[in-house]
């Protein structure tokens, strides 16, 4: 990783031993128990909290400050570095950044726990490709894979955390919007069974735990909101109202769909 080896080529200029070796295995131990201990401790908000932002629909947290994150061994820069955090924000936050633990988003193993921590939020059978393209339009992860594989890049600077109940937000999100694809192909190809099954997924999503810790009672205007049109038509038996919405960016679903899924 292009971070680590700039950290690794600081500490090698800055070396006033000339490269004597120091590694021991008692070291070697010793430091990634330090390691360990410096991730759990605890962090206090003030120092580091700087701004919230949402870039598209999911909640952001700009941060500053690795040195709890990163342990340097003697034998170059190892990084002990996972995407949990052990950390919640700070009440007054949660409601832009939405509730859960904060995760980092720049972690090697992001991908495996997100994944995880949606896997109860279903997809139509057929649109696993959709739940992996969350990965790619929300979080900007470039060809993600079903076992969680993340193509991460250590940045540099200001860092983006985002809470496990905002990622499982636009999972859930994404689960919606599938459905109502799934309803929309199933009525047009004749598919009657399927398309009950769809119907009955749209018309409860705004009860699926991931919307309601969110947002308990969708509306015009709140995160979950641009469900209900959706479920409206959908009950109606809508489907070609239903296409046309399914497309549009202001109905909240075009970004969900993957690009070969365009009409």
């Amino acid at each position: 990783m292009p971070y680590l080896e700039d950290l690794d080529n600081t500490l090698r200029m800055a070396d006033r031993i000339g490269g004597a070796v120091l590694e021991t295995p008692s070291i070697e131990a010793a430091l990634d128990e330090m390691g360990r201990r410096l991730i759990d401790l605890p962090v206090p908000a003030s120092h580091w909290w700087k701004h919230v932002k949402r870039p598209r629909f999911t909640r952001r947290i700009v941060i500053a400050g690795t040195a709890s994150l990163l342990v340097v061994t003697a034998a170059g820069a190892a990084s002990i570095l996972t995407a949990k955090t052990g950390e919640r924000l700070p009440a007054k936050y949660v409601q832009a950044g939405g509730p859960g633990e904060l995760l980092r988003t720049w972690a090697p193993d992001f991908c495996r726990v997100v994944l995880a921590g949606s896997s109860d939020i279903k997809y139509p059978v057929g649109y696993d490709n959709w739940r992996l393209h969350v990965l790619t339009f929300e979080d900007g992860i470039p060809h993600p894979s079903s076992t969680g594989d993340c193509h991460v890049t250590q940045p540099r600077g200001k860092r983006l955390e985002v809470t496990t109940g905002a990622e499982r937000g636009v999972f859930a999100m994404g689960a919606f919007c599938a459905w109502v694809s799934d309803f929309k192909s199933a009525t047009q190809s004749g598919n009657s069974s399927e398309a009950s099954i769809a119907s009955r997924e749209v018309a409860g999503a705004t009860s699926w735990p991931a919307v309601r810790a969110e947002d308990p009672h969708p509306a015009q205007g709140t995160v979950f909101g641009f469900f209900l049109p959706f479920q409206r038509e959908v009950a109606a038996g809508n489907s070609t109202q239903v296409a046309r919405m399914l497309v549009r960016p202001q109905n909240g679903c075009a970004g969900f769909i993957p690009k070969e899924h365009h009409a």
